[in-house]
């Protein structure tokens, strides 16, 4: 049985800020809370009888082995810190707002980060079926979202249609937005930060998103940025 996995993570982030220092998405401590995966259901039966030809409708669900899901809250604040990472002095954050960004470069290169209008990136990783990357993101869908200093303008790059599931359910419109960027390099799966919202699961969180598994193996590594305001 395919299968993904999904994990509640809280996020606490460090903004570090320095004279002249650009402010570019921070790597982001991670807890995990509980990871799970759906079971088969249960098969159905019936009495066969010799003779009969019975006309049998037949319902299910094959999991996904090509994606993982990640969702969960979001704490932090803002702070002016060293080197060191001594805090000089911090900023409460009253409502959280940003994004957080998952991709497998440890570093990503954020200087030069651009849209993502090619939604065949990562096919090798999600396969041919369909639940395959091209099946999943579309083009010139996602709204505008700034990184650092660069704006990605709306309608450049591929997103979720309508973002991840809202009560087991699409939604017409997106509550956890989820878009595709890329640093040139690297693919950067960016989910913008939407607090205390119902998930797909009628609980609240801050954000959902998914990221492309290998459909072969199941293990591909992520490394997760934040960026709050």
């Amino acid at each position: 049985m395919k299968k993904a996995i999904f994990f509640a993570v809280s996020v606490i982030t460090l903004f570090l800020l320095s004279y002249m220092a650009i402010a570019v998405p921070s790597g982001a401590g991670v807890s995990v809370l509980s990871s799970e995966r759906w079971s088969n259901t249960t098969a159905g039966s019936y009495g066969g009888q010799g003779g009969n030809v019975t006309n049998t409708t037949l319902s299910g669900a094959t999991q996904t082995n090509a994606w993982a899901g990640f969702f969960g809250e979001v704490t932090g604040g803002i702070t002016l810190n060293d080197a060191g990472a001594d805090i000089f002095y911090d900023w409460a954050v009253a409502s959280i707002t940003g994004e957080v960004y998952a991709t497998r470069a440890s570093s990503p290169s954020w200087s030069t980060i651009v849209a993502q209008n090619d939604c065949t990136t990562d096919s090798l990783f999600t396969g041919s079926g369909a639940d395959n990357t091209t099946n999943t993101f579309v083009a010139s869908n996602n709204s505008a979202v700034t990184v650092g200093t660069t704006v990605i303008a709306a309608g450049t790059s591929c997103a979720l249609p309508n973002g991840t599931y809202v009560n087991g359910a699409e939604p017409t419109s997106p509550v956890f937005e989820e878009i595709l960027l890329s640093d040139g390099t690297n693919p950067i799966y960016v989910a913008k930060i939407n607090a205390d919202q119902t998930g797909y699961d009628g609980a609240t969180h801050d954000y959902q998103m998914i990221v492309p598994d290998n459909y072969t193996s199941n293990i591909l590594t992520y490394y997760f940025f934040i960026e709050l305001g």
